[in-house]
């Protein structure tokens, strides 16, 4: 696998659905819902691109990316539309950390509650990020979760070690991409 550097290549729609794919282990047969489940957020407005018309080369950035990564994340706790309105409203605080999240490789968990409804009338709130390490971890976890059941769902996602799939996925499409490029130059 090839690591990534954080710079804000010109990706492509297919760099990002490779990579994300990847690290959700989305087989051939798993790829038409997948790519619909991506289009919806896209009507959502996640990412959050510049609407160009049929035809048109959308460049993609590391934050469309990421954008796409938390919504598929988040997915798991509430309907897409309650998932958009979410990263929409917290996009300026989330941002940075994902980066420095990826950078840096500590792990940083966000932790994201949620009402309990399964209509996009539900809500997610952002309830905490914190920079972890193995002393205070399981605090963390034993404080939010405790012993007991919760009424609403909770989710918490260790981001240093899922953004660093994320970066090699990212980079092994983009070598993939090259090499097809090169291939193609070659055959003209």
């Amino acid at each position: 696998m090839v690591e990534t550097k954080m710079v804000d290549t010109d990706l492509r729609y297919k760099d990002v659905e490779t990579a994300l794919a990847s690290i959700y282990s989305i087989v051939e047969d798993e790829l038409a819902g997948f790519r619909a489940r991506l289009r919806n957020f896209r009507n959502l407005g996640i990412p959050d691109l510049p609407k160009l018309g049929s035809g048109t080369h959308l460049s993609y950035t590391r934050d469309h990316l990421y954008q796409m990564f938390l919504a598929l994340e988040l997915h798991t706790l509430a309907p897409p539309g309650p998932v958009a309105a979410f990263i929409t409203e917290n996009w300026k605080k989330l941002s940075g950390t994902l980066r420095k999240a990826a950078v840096d490789g500590r792990d940083c968990v966000l932790v994201v509650g949620g009402t309990n409804s399964s209509d996009d009338n539900s809500k997610l709130y952002l309830m905490a990020t914190a920079w972890l390490d193995k002393a205070n971890r399981h605090g963390l976890e034993r404080m939010l979760f405790g012993d007991t059941k919760r009424d609403n769902p909770l989710l918490m996602v260790y981001l240093g070690s899922r953004l660093k799939q994320l970066e090699r996925a990212l980079g092994d499409a983009l070598v993939y991409r090259r090499m097809e490029e090169r291939a193609a130059r070659r055959g003209s």
